[in-house]
């Protein structure tokens, strides 16, 4: 029998977590580059302005990746003050 060490899991865990966060960091700068501004910036133009579907559908997008950002940055500071509870 094989012991792991619960910084072991920690460790691949957070690796895991800063990969997601870089790909979805990539995701939001394609869309601040398509729109020429940040989230906000953008959905504040778009409320004043005709409606687009397309745009409408990145935004929502976008909005999904900020939410998992902010998620995967929550639990990443969990880890880092061992507020991680393993199964």
């Amino acid at each position: 029998m094989q012991t792991i060490l619960k910084k072991e899991i920690c460790d691949l865990m957070r690796l895991e977590l800063m990969g997601e966060l870089h790909q979805i960091r990539e995701k939001s700068r394609l869309f601040e580059k398509k729109y020429n501004g940040t989230f906000e910036e953008v959905q504040q133009k778009a409320l004043h302005q005709e409606e687009d579907f397309n745009l409408d559908d990145d935004l929502m997008e976008w909005k999904a990746y900020k939410r998992t950002e902010a998620d995967r940055l929550k639990k990443l500071e969990d880890m880092k003050h061992e507020r991680l509870q393993l199964a």
